[in-house]
């Protein structure tokens, strides 16, 4: 076994790739595409999932805008700053940055189980 493997730090192309804009799930790309399509019919229309979808889709830009930053606000913090005490602050916000963005991400799911409830 090459002694690369046996590290437990990651390599430079996993942190970069760590840095790179978060992808969307595909179920929720696919799952958006139908409700599209199906909202797209005259009967639908007055249930009012245009409306519910394009909720969706705010709320999950907005959560998606709001994480996309940290990684780069954390990776770069070192064991002197955590030793220092100068991490906590940055530790802090990005805590309080995730807790918004996963209230946004349950809003949007609410919407999407109102949407599905409206198909059915």
């Amino acid at each position: 076994m090459p002694p690369d493997s046996l590290s437990v730090f990651p390599t430079a192309p996993a942190e970069a790739s760590l840095l790179t804009a978060p992808q969307p799930d595909p179920q929720v790309l696919e799952f958006s595409a139908r409700l599209t399509r199906r909202a797209s019919a005259p009967t639908i229309r007055s249930n009012g999932l245009i409306s519910l979808k394009a909720q969706i889709d705010a709320e999950t830009a907005q959560a998606i805008s709001l994480a996309q930053p940290l990684p780069a606000a954390l990776l770069p913090l070192t064991p002197a700053q955590y030793n220092g005490g100068t991490a906590g602050p940055v530790l802090k916000k990005a805590r309080a940055t995730l807790v918004e963005a996963r209230g946004l991400l349950q809003a949007a799911r609410k919407y999407g189980q109102a949407c599905r409830d409206a198909l059915r």
